[in-house]
């Protein structure tokens, strides 16, 4: 099942982004964790919001036992996976979807910004 959803880059987005990809697991019956699913989706939504100031789309490809989802922005500038102290109140959240994550990546799309995405298996 592939569903896509086009958001606005405004703070609420990314809590649509989480509740989008929630529901897409759920109908999907997607046997793996959910909620780390969702927290991921969570992070490199936050991040297009955060550093790309917009988040234009999620796709989310999932079945039972796969799932891919890509976050579209605006923002050529590719997302770095920092080593922050045990005190740093952010910049975590690429480091949580690298280490958690069976892969992610960056497509570029010239003139258009970027495509963050992850795969995960149940």
């Amino acid at each position: 099942m592939t569903k896509t959803v086009r958001l606005r880059g405004e703070p609420r987005s990314a809590r649509e982004a989480r509740e989008f990809v929630r529901a897409a697991l759920r109908q999907a019956h997607f046997a793996g964790d959910c909620e780390l699913a969702v927290l991921l989706t969570s992070e490199v939504a936050t991040n297009a919001l955060r550093h790309g100031d917009s988040l234009t789309a999620i796709e989310v490809v999932v079945s039972d036992r796969r799932l891919h989802v890509e976050t579209s922005d605006a923002e050529a500038a590719e997302p770095v996976v920092c080593a922050v102290g045990p005190c740093a109140t952010n910049g975590r959240g690429m480091a949580l979807v690298e280490s958690v994550a069976d892969e992610w990546g960056v497509e570029l799309t010239p003139g258009d910004g970027k495509t963050v995405w992850f795969d995960m298996s149940a």
